[in-house]
């Protein structure tokens, strides 16, 4: 399968069984874009399967040539272990001097990994030398691998784009040489431990939203549609998630390199999701509201448009008939509306609304996976896009796209491409907005703050959660997880 793809692309001197294939830059976007074997958290990269199962003894040489190739399985004599004999085999391959180069990575590895290159190296010269050429050799292509690499609590930088072959069509080349350098780094990590790690890692996220999630639906039934009884439960449920993940003080496990640097790649893409929510939904919800709450206005208007027995918050329409709702009534919305923002609202403009209008509702329906749309959404997005369209509140999310943004919602919304299953755009925006309208919907029926109630859950949880990834203790970790996940984040104890 892999040979006939690569051949139809490549052309027919082209296989997956060459050093050009696995290690040079040019095929990157294509050994990263097929990269999952076996589906699920603990599926396979391609290149791990290439190396692991489809490559002979002899193409083996000739794709890790190399003394300090990783992947060629073979433990380097001890007398070789020296950087001098690596600094050697570089300049017989490359002509490079690489004495100069190869100080900077082991010097910012440590940095990155909290534990100097030299310790690795005591523990494990064979290992450590062979992942320091492979650094190299990704430095070398990417001279900012390192800057790319920070973590985002120092660079501030924090992108939904750092994660394993995030797929934006004609995406800048960061979006895919973390996925490459990672699935490197695995060559030599046997297979059951990698499963281990990528099982623990891979489901991490999806672990902590479920559980999130369902505790955010008992808070809402328990609390009698009391925003303050809400707020208490939430509290208590933010205590016993604190508790339940608290550990005793551990120091970081002691790990090969490749090993280590490879978790680290697995952590890196949960601290920038982490980050980057709490730069998104700080915007969210500091950005002055336009309104204030309505909920009267909201009864008084589902009344006149017919639906006097329905409550707005209960009430799921499908995208085409809230279209047609908005529509049909125009004469009635635009009134409430002038009466929500206390001023006038031209109906040129409100009719102007209805595609934005549309749209903003179908990337809210992307992104929450719901076919039909709570009624004080609508409301909502309505309001959204006139308010934007009054005063634009622009957000940019640092995003490894390929052109610039303004970030205001009309650029976003007409920049969206509902053919990509990313939009197209910046995941940051997509969150941005959404979040924005969702906080919208609450707002205007005076629960403000049980929408930044949730997102200081959120925040709670995954403060926990990356004091644990600071000991990359994989055995931790999946402890705590299974721990959260039986006690249904402490509260069942």
């Amino acid at each position: 399968m892999f040979e006939m793809q690569i051949k139809k692309e490549f052309g027919e001197n082209a296989s997956f069984a060459t050093y050009e294939y696995v290690h040079l830059r040019k095929y990157r976007r294509h050994r990263v874009g097929g990269r999952v074997l076996g589906g699920g958290p603990e599926g396979k990269t391609q290149l791990y399967a290439i190396v692991h199962q489809l490559l002979t003894d002899e193409e083996r040489i000739k794709v890790f040539p190399g003394t300090f190739d990783l992947g060629n399985f073979r433990e380097i004599r001890t007398e070789l272990c020296k950087y001098a004999v690596l600094e050697k085999e570089i300049y017989n391959e490359s002509c490079t001097d690489a004495h100069d180069i190869l100080r900077t990575i082991k010097k910012r590895t440590g940095e990155l990994l909290g534990k100097e290159f030299c310790v690795f190296f005591e523990e494990n010269k064979s290992k450590s030398l062979k992942v320091l050429k492979t650094l190299y050799r990704f430095q070398r292509e990417y001279k900012t691998l390192f800057t790319l690499l920070t973590p985002p609590q120092k660079s501030h930088k924090p992108s939904y784009e750092i994660r394993d072959a995030y797929g934006i069509e004609a995406a800048c080349e960061e979006v895919e040489i973390i996925s490459d350098l990672k699935s490197h780094l695995s060559f030599e990590i046997p297979s059951e431990r990698l499963q281990s790690i990528t099982s623990t890692y891979g489901q991490l996220r999806s672990v902590l939203d479920g559980i999130e999630d369902m505790l955010i639906q008992q808070a809402v039934s328990m609390c009698d549609n009391s925003q303050i009884k809400f707020l208490a439960i939430v509290d208590y449920m933010s205590t016993c998630a604190e508790n339940i993940l608290k550990f005793e003080g551990r120091e970081t496990v002691q790990l090969p390199l490749d090993e280590s640097f490879f978790i680290y790649l697995m952590q890196l893409e949960f601290y920038h999701h982490v980050e980057a929510n709490v730069q998104v939904f700080d915007a969210v919800t500091t950005t002055p509201l336009p309104f204030v709450e309505s909920w009267r206005d909201i009864g008084n208007l589902m009344h006149d448009i017919g639906f006097e027995n329905e409550s707005a918050q209960y009430l799921h329409r499908s995208i085409e008939k809230l279209k047609n709702d908005f529509t049909s009534y125009a004469g009635i919305f635009i009134p409430f509306y002038c009466n929500l923002f206390n001023r006038e609202i031209v109906t040129n403009t409100y009719f102007e609304s209805i595609p934005l209008f549309e749209k903003l509702l179908k990337v809210f329906s992307h992104a929450n996976v719901q076919k039909e749309i709570k009624f004080t959404i609508a409301i909502s997005a309505m309001a959204l896009v006139l308010a934007e369209l009054h005063k634009s509140t622009p957000y940019r999310p640092y995003w490894y796209g390929q052109h610039n943004i303004s970030g205001g919602l009309v650029e976003f919304l007409n920049n969206v491409s509902f053919n990509h299953i990313n939009l197209n755009s910046p995941e940051g925006s997509a969150r941005y907005w959404t979040g924005r309208l969702e906080y919208f919907s609450y707002a205007i029926i005076g629960q403000a703050r049980t929408y930044e109630a949730s997102l200081k859950f959120n925040r709670c949880i995954n403060n926990s959660i990356m004091r644990i990834l600071d000991t990359q203790d994989t055995a931790l970790l999946d402890e705590k997880l299974s721990l959260f996940v039986s006690t249904n984040g402490g509260t069942v104890l």
